[in-house]
């Protein structure tokens, strides 16, 4: 039937409804929908479709295509599956940016680094200056978010996490780059099919590659599972969930970088055979990162190097002190020793702090390095004397041998209120583990791309600055105590009873009250005694090592 449009009101009129217009004239009608889309959406969709050729590669194959407007896309073939990487249309500003595929699951990806001035690089320090931030976008699966607000808010656990896995992955690879650093992903769209985790750390090595931060070499990040008995690389999500075995493995062309995963009980000839599997795999995906970044990459900056007459200098007059200090076996002992070799060493190469400032410009001398490339080396000289001590004396800086494992004590229940608790010290590494029982109402909901997850087991760790005798934050948990206890919860989570045969919904808690070594491990043994104390019948008892 024909249309009345409303009144027109005069402008400034509180009464005009623009919204309610806009439904009246059919943006919400079924009737109209299609008439109403706009005609360039779909040119500029077949443009775009039409301008990809099909690509057919073998596995382990790439192709690089390069288009007159500087589109550029990587395509790989991966265990069989076709991936690639686009950059040169989106994100120019950047100093890296580009846009993966896999699948439907689309990751753009950017790289950007301070600038250093023209011609000179940063001294490194102590610390790799890396930020990484991986977002999940609701909207990546068409949804919105719940709730009054609608922006996609702080980082989720699962965010928090994948953010580790591709700083792990990547920080060794900068070392020596002082400028710091940014690495951004986001999930702009997911099928719920092929996982982006993996997708995202070789998306930032791709983002680095083509970028002016010196990366030493591409990493790139693959998934294999075991599945009914078979090996499986890339495995899909459903895949995933039904494995007895879960490796996420970064390397270069050359060596593994990192692993992450757990398993249902699985022989070490299994996980080895898993990770070589995987090195397979990430090696043709680091040459096709190489020949992207030769087909586009940018100049890269200078990386500091530090003088050889610094080692020399420094190798001279510090290594006694530290051999000396290396074999004192308490902590604090020690750390006062290597401060005392710190001073001695700055006293013995830089006298001419005591010189007057015409002597010091007349001597060439001083002008080979400063004090920071002589902390720098002093830091190096340390490493290189623990390494030969522990291998051709056998003893490692404590003075244990290399298979000595530190007392161990064992104390539970030690809370009278808790359903479980257990106090677990590792010679100056020490965790208090709190277990709570309950119902279906305590489970922890856990938003995903996939919908909110409930999990009947999860544990919580805390590292307070007081363990290490320090002061600092205190309040919600930082990226390294959600990684640790997820860590921890993964070792645990095998020997959980199928709800079937407890019906119990289980909390852990650790509370990390010393730490001279690994608190994560430490927290895996004491929460494995505490659910024994609660009653919980656990499939077996866990221990954790690193």
């Amino acid at each position: 039937p024909p249309m009345t449009p409303p009144a027109r009101l005069p402008r400034g009129d509180v009464r005009r409804r623009p919204i309610k217009d806009a439904l009246f004239y059919g943006l919400a009608d079924p009737r109209l929908s299609k008439s109403l889309q706009p005609r360039r959406r779909l040119e500029a969709r077949a443009t775009v479709a039409s301008a990809d050729e099909v690509i057919e590669l073998q596995e382990g194959e790439h192709r690089v295509v390069k288009r007159e407007d500087g589109h550029t896309t990587l395509h790989f073939n991966s265990a069989g599956r076709m991936l690639s990487i686009e950059t040169g249309t989106i994100g120019k500003l950047a100093g890296g940016a580009v846009v993966s595929r896999d699948g439907s699951t689309v990751l753009y990806t950017t790289a950007c680094a301070e600038r250093a001035l023209p011609g000179e690089a940063g001294k490194p320090s102590d610390f790799t200056p890396l930020r990484v931030d991986y977002a999940e976008r609701s909207s990546a699966v068409g949804r919105t978010n719940s709730g009054f607000f609608k922006r996609d808010g702080r980082p989720s656990d699962r965010e928090v996490l994948v953010s580790r896995v591709i700083d792990r992955s990547i920080r060794p690879l900068l070392a020596g780059w002082a400028q710091e650093t940014q690495l951004l992903s986001w999930v702009l769209s997911y099928d719920k099919v092929h996982l982006p985790s993996t997708l995202a750390v070789t998306s930032a090595s791709a983002a680095l590659a083509v970028s002016e931060v010196p990366m030493r070499k591409p990493v790139a990040c693959v998934r294999v599972a075991e599945v009914d008995g078979k090996l499986i690389m890339h495995p899909t999500k459903d895949q995933v969930e039904a494995a007895t075995l879960e490796l996420v493995v970064s390397g270069t062309e050359d060596a593994v970088v990192m692993i992450e995963g757990e398993g249902m009980f699985i022989s070490d000839e299994r996980v080895l055979e898993a990770v070589q599997l995987a090195h397979q795999h990430i090696i043709p995906i680091c040459e096709a990162i190489n020949a992207l970044a030769a087909a586009v990459g940018k100049e890269k900056e200078p990386v500091y190097d530090m003088p050889e007459a610094a080692m020399e200098a420094v190798s001279a007059v510090g290594t006694d002190g530290i051999d000396a200090a290396l074999h004192i076996g308490e902590k604090p002992l020690r750390g006062a020793a290597f401060d005392a070799v710190k001073t001695s060493v700055k006293e013995a190469i830089f006298p001419e702090k005591q010189q007057p400032q015409e002597e010091m410009e007349q001597d060439p001398d001083n002008q080979e390095f400063d004090e920071e490339d002589a902390k720098i080396a002093l830091k190096r000289l340390t490493i290189r004397r623990l390494r030969h001590m522990v291998e051709s004396e056998g003893r490692r800086i404590d003075g244990r041998a290399v298979s000595q494992v530190r007392n161990i004590t064992i104390e539970l229940p030690i809370l009278p209120c808790t359903h479980g608790s257990a106090l677990f010290t590792r010679g100056t590494t020490q965790a208090i583990s709190t277990i709570t029982l309950g119902d279906s109402q305590m489970q922890l909901v856990n938003p995903t791309l996939h919908g909110d997850i409930n999990k009947r087991f999860y544990l919580q760790y805390n590292f307070p600055p007081c363990s290490v005798g320090e002061v600092g934050r205190v309040g919600s948990p930082g990226r390294r105590e959600v990684g640790h206890g997820d860590l921890a919860e993964r070792a645990l989570r095998p020997s959980i009873p199928e709800q079937k045969e407890f019906p119990y919904t289980v909390r852990a808690e650790s509370l990390i009250t010393q730490s001279d070594g690994s608190s994560s491990m430490a927290t895996v043994c004491a929460c494995s005694l505490g659910l024994m104390d609660a009653g919980v019948p656990v499939k077996s008892p866990v221990a954790g090592v690193a």
